[in-house]
């Protein structure tokens, strides 16, 4: 499996598969979200392990992006190799 898991888009599938992960696997999840209160949320409930600063791949060897298409122009610029 993975060490490190990085979920961009934290709503209702992006948190689903954050709760999903970290109750199956051993991996450490990170989350990313354009709004910063949607991640503290997801921190406070338990859905991911850390709020990553910025939406990079360097972190991790899977990232998934859960976001509409309309929406993934403003995250792609945030997404840094």
């Amino acid at each position: 499996m993975f060490d490190t898991v990085l979920i961009a888009g934290l709503g209702l599938m992006g948190g689903s598969m954050a709760k999903t992960i970290k109750a199956r696997t051993l991996s450490r999840v990170l989350g990313w979200n354009r709004t910063r209160a949607t991640a503290e949320q997801a921190l406070a409930d338990g859905s991911i392990d850390a709020i990553a600063k910025r939406c990079t791949r360097r972190l991790t060897l899977l990232s998934l992006v859960c976001t509409r298409r309309q929406r993934w122009t403003g995250c792609s610029r945030t997404c840094r190799r």
